[in-house]
């Protein structure tokens, strides 16, 4: 098996479409370390891998063969188990309402055989592999000028950015912390030197 065909088993993505719309491709050479970091894949005895459910939607997971009836189920949290069950079936039906979060998956059957595999409850919003490419500009706001400031970018020039941007198509205006600076050092303008923690923007 190439690498390129084992990142793309292991979840990693060898290749990108930059903003130019050019296609970059991870070097043979950075895609062996990144290979050669990752810890071995555990197979699974009971279910084939990791649980990933959507919030609110039914979700259901097909046990493997290698399961023997009946076998009992837990979800795991920090701080107890906040579901169990039991199945007959080769097929266990996740309730409808867990809360979003990551869980251990605790399962053993009738011969005693234990695993614990990762639950994923994720949001039904959550990245599902299909959306549109956008883009934005991004500022130091005390970096722009203009005629009307004084050296110095204010929110005038903040809403002048906000409709250059829109008039050019862009999606957002991605800004530094903004926060109020101190009065007698007017020349330390640095995003992360507010006079005060308690208002910062």
């Amino acid at each position: 098996m190439d690498l390129f065909t084992k990142a793309k088993d292991l979840g990693i993505q060898p290749d990108f479409i930059d903003a130019l719309g050019n296609r970059r491709v991870t070097s043979e050479t950075v895609l062996k370390i990144i290979l050669d970091a990752l810890p071995a894949p555990v197979p699974h005895r009971f279910l084939r891998e990791a649980v990933v459910i959507r919030s609110g939607r039914p979700a259901r997971s097909e046990l493997t063969q290698a399961a023997r009836f009946p076998l009992r189920w837990k979800i795991v949290a920090d701080l107890g188990v906040i579901a169990q069950g039991e199945t007959l079936d080769p097929v266990i039906a996740w309730p409808p309402d867990l809360p979003e979060g990551t869980y251990r998956l605790q399962l053993t059957d009738a011969a005693l055989f234990e695993e614990e595999v990762p639950l994923i409850v994720a949001s039904p919003r959550a990245f599902d592999g299909d959306f549109d490419r956008c883009w934005l500009l991004a500022v130091q706001l005390y970096g722009v000028r203009s005629a009307g400031n004084w050296g110095i970018g204010d929110f005038g020039d903040l809403e002048g950015l906000i409709e250059l941007a829109s008039q050019l198509g862009a999606d957002g205006v991605g800004l530094n912390p903004l926060h109020a600076l101190f009065d007698d050092r007017p020349g330390d303008c640095s995003p992360y030197s507010p006079n005060s923690r308690l208002f910062g923007e």
